[in-house]
């Protein structure tokens, strides 16, 4: 599997970045707004952004956080804690790590 790396990180491959990110989850308390882990998520946004053409429209990053959004899975509504993305505008998007590293 070839390697992936996000901000300073770098990972055996894109499925362990996904597991490392996933591990996180529960761990984070807050705003994630420097350092090496908003980094990191902020180079996986961005080359997603590109890779999907999806243009964030001059906005800037503010922060991620870590936090529930309700989703219908089996009929069933159930909370399930993602990462999200706030933007210089305060909007705040759900970021699936997992969708953006195939992406990339």
């Amino acid at each position: 599997m070839a390697k992936v790396t996000l901000g300073n990180k770098t990972f055996h491959s894109k499925k362990s970045a996904n597991e490392h990110y996933m591990d996180l989850r529960d761990s984070i308390d807050g705003k994630i707004e420097n350092g090496d882990l908003f980094e990191e998520l902020k180079d996986l946004y961005e080359r997603y952004c590109e890779a999907t053409n999806w243009n964030i429209d001059g906005r800037s990053i503010k922060h991620f956080i870590v936090d529930y959004e309700l989703r219908t899975i089996g009929g069933q509504h159930v909370q399930h804690k993602c990462y999200k993305v706030e933007f210089s505008n305060s909007e705040i998007r759900p970021f699936s790590i997992k969708k953006a590293l195939s992406a990339i």
